[in-house]
This record gives structure tokens, sequence and C-alpha cells, in this order.
């Protein structure tokens, strides 16, 4: 990669996967061959932290499984790119701030040289993305990446939240259908069909949801082996 052209051309070939999906881990993978395409022979692997960090993409399965050990182990640099939401390397795997990790990694034979990404948008903080390169990348080939991760940050981050509002849409709908059930088969109103699904869901400690789609599939009145009653 050597000219500014060059660069935007290949960043530009690079994106044009990256369209609005709502599925994050479509997203995830768009954004690793994206930059698969910015740096031919490096491998890649993406991390989300929506709730607890997990690898749903990567370019092949020794990137994959040196990403898995950092959520295990709680260290390395897409933790460090998690926890400081800068950009990370580019470092050498051997580096004395990861030995748990590292050791692993150089085990598998896996490419020495790491530089991770931050991926996020407005506050929120969507995971990361970390290339794996046998030499130190380039400028060029590092400011790439940063504009894959900036744009990719941007397509999850529309992914995430339609599906937040998809689950929610459905949470909405399987206690609507619980509702439902209860008041026909107490003959009480909506408000106190929710309340009972509301009061079992606090004595059981299990969430409103899970309580409304075991009362949906099983048909059994929610509570009633520990006695709760409708009233």
């Amino acid at each position: 990669m050597g000219d500014p052209t060059t660069v935007l051309n290949l960043v530009a070939r690079a994106l044009v996967s990256l369209g609005r999906t709502t599925d994050p881990e479509a997203s995830a993978e768009q954004v690793v061959a994206a930059v698969q395409v910015c740096v031919p022979g490096g491998s890649a692997a993406l991390v989300l932290a929506n709730d607890l960090p997990e690898v749903v993409a990567a370019s092949d399965e020794a990137a994959a499984r040196a990403e898995q050990w950092q959520i295990d182990l709680g260290v390395g640099p897409t933790v460090d790119a998690l926890s400081s939401s800068t950009v990370v390397g580019p470092s050498r795997v051997v580096a004395t701030r990861w030995p748990a990790w590292s050791g692993r990694v150089l085990a598998l034979g896996h490419p020495s040289i790491v530089t991770s990404f931050p991926l996020g948008f407005g506050d929120q903080r969507a995971g990361a993305l970390t290339l794996y390169t046998e030499q130190r990348p380039s400028d060029d080939e590092v400011s790439a990446v940063e504009l894959v991760a900036a744009t990719g940050s941007i397509a999850l981050g529309f992914a995430l939240d339609v599906g937040s509002i998809t689950a929610a849409i459905d949470s909405r709908s399987v206690i609507g259908q619980a509702q439902g059930i209860l008041m026909e088969r107490f003959e009480i109103d909506a408000d106190r069909a929710f309340a009972v699904l509301r009061r079992v869901s606090q004595t059981t400690n299990v969430k409103l949801r899970a309580v409304a789609e075991e009362l949906v599939r099983t048909r059994a009145t929610p509570g009633s082996e520990e006695g709760t009653t409708v009233s």
C-alpha cells in the first residue's frame, strides 16, 4: 500500500460489503473480510462485547482460538482495546504484558504481530477488531483498517440497535400471549394478568420474558407448584 489514492481505493473496495444488515454476526463477518482486503495475508477476528465478550467472526480457526483465550484469561491486546477504547499495537505477541496469553498463541504457530482496534458508536463500546500479521503492518495498512473499524462500528451499531428493538418486540409479544392465557383461564383483566407474571418473576428470580415463554410453551399456571394463586 503506497500513496493515499491507493489506500482510499483499497478501503473503498473493502467497505462495499458493509451494508445496513440487521444481523450483527453478518456485519462482523463483513468487517473481518474487509480487513483481509486491506491487509492481504493477514488474519483477523472480531470480538463483540454487547453483554459478555464473545468471538463472533474470525478469518481462521487460529485467530478465533487466540481471541477466545483472551476472553477466558482476561488479558491481551483485544481486552486492552476494549477497556482503553484506543488502538493497541502493533505489538509482538511475546510482549511481556500478556505472558499467559502469548505463550498459548505462539504454540499455535500464529502470526506474531498483533494490532487491536476498538469498535464503538456514541458512548457504547461494541467490541474490538484484532489483526494478526507476520510482518509489522505499514502505517497505511493500519490507517485502512482503522477506517474499516470505524465503518464497521456504524454497521454493528445499526445491527445491534435493530436487534434490540426486535428483541423488545418479541418479548412484548410473548408476554402478551401469556397475559391472554391467564385472562381467559382466570377471567381477569390484562393488568391483573401482568401482575401475576411479574409476581412469579420476582419470587422465582426468573426474568419476566422467561416466565411468559414457559407459560406459553407448557400452558401450566405460573408458580402453581409453589402454590402461587391469582389474586
